[in-house]
């Protein structure tokens, strides 16, 4: 077919469809490029807004033998300390496998083990080195093929009683979150016809994605207990779950806000 042709077909279509084959500008073009678009971070929400900072776990697996938070509480501005005690429930999407707070013992580095929430950073990220935690350091894993054997000490004991999705199987006894196979085609008669058969092991560093807009939320409670947040989540839905989850309560008193989001491909789904 000539490129005339093409082009005769191509504006045939522009003049039968209202939208199809025409240029339409964004409907948030205007506010984005201007700076009128308001992201979570951008919001205001005056003098009385609480700062929240987080206690991390320095070990990839140990068990915790005491948190101590009575110097934290005591120093001044500091409105709340909390820990796994206040909040034992478990979390997740598809497994629920997570504590809001490590419970009785910290599974990777960076777990959170308390939070602080105070009227400054400044002062929250003081109280945070006020929390005394001791652990007795357990066996780290550092490698997927070596967890996911016999030999690789348990990072969840009780992986057969969390709750899950249909479509998830965990192996009770093993690290093994989910397991499921991939049938497809005939292996075996390929590898037989094959000319070369290349076997080898390949490891990738760990890799994050990176939106534009950090993670970032803001959270609001009345007097009746009703919470309102506002967060860079593509999920609203899940994280009313989620929070309703962590904290014990309906999710009918959770509202969720997503406010204009700085990428998300995943990032921001949690």
């Amino acid at each position: 077919m000539s490129s005339v042709k093409i082009e005769e077909k191509v504006d045939k279509v522009k003049e039968e469809f209202r939208w199809i084959g025409k240029d339409l500008p964004r409907t948030d073009a205007w506010e984005k490029v201007t700076g009128e678009a308001k992201f979570t971070d951008d919001l205001q929400f005056g003098p009385k807004l609480l700062y929240a900072k987080l206690k991390r776990s320095p070990l990839a697996h140990g068990r915790i033998l005491r948190i101590d938070v009575s110097k934290a509480l005591k120093l001044p501005g500091v409105k709340a300390v909390v820990t796994g005690r206040e909040f034992p429930y478990r979390l997740g999407l598809y497994l629920k496998d997570r504590n809001l707070y490590a419970v009785e013992r910290v599974r990777f580095v960076g777990e959170p083990v308390a939070g602080v929430a105070a009227i400054s950073e400044k002062i929250a990220e003081e109280a945070v080195e006020l929390i005394e935690v001791e652990y007795e350091e357990l066996p780290p894993i550092f490698d997927p093929v070596y967890g996911a054997s016999p030999d690789a000490p348990l990072i969840h004991p009780d992986l057969g009683r969390y709750p899950h999705a249909d479509f998830i199987h965990p192996l009770p006894g093993t690290n093994i979150s989910n397991h499921f196979k991939v049938r497809k085609g005939k292996v075996e008669e390929g590898f037989r016809n094959s000319d070369y058969i290349i076997e080898g092991s390949y490891q990738v560093p760990h890799i994050q994605h990176c939106t534009l807009e950090p993670h970032v939320a803001v959270a609001e409670v009345d007097l009746r207990g009703n919470i309102t947040l506002w967060t860079s989540s593509q999920s609203p839905y899940a994280q009313r779950n989620l929070l309703a989850q962590s904290l014990g309560i309906p999710q009918s008193k959770i509202r969720v806000v997503t406010p204009y989001l700085g990428g998300r491909f995943w990032f921001q789904g949690r």
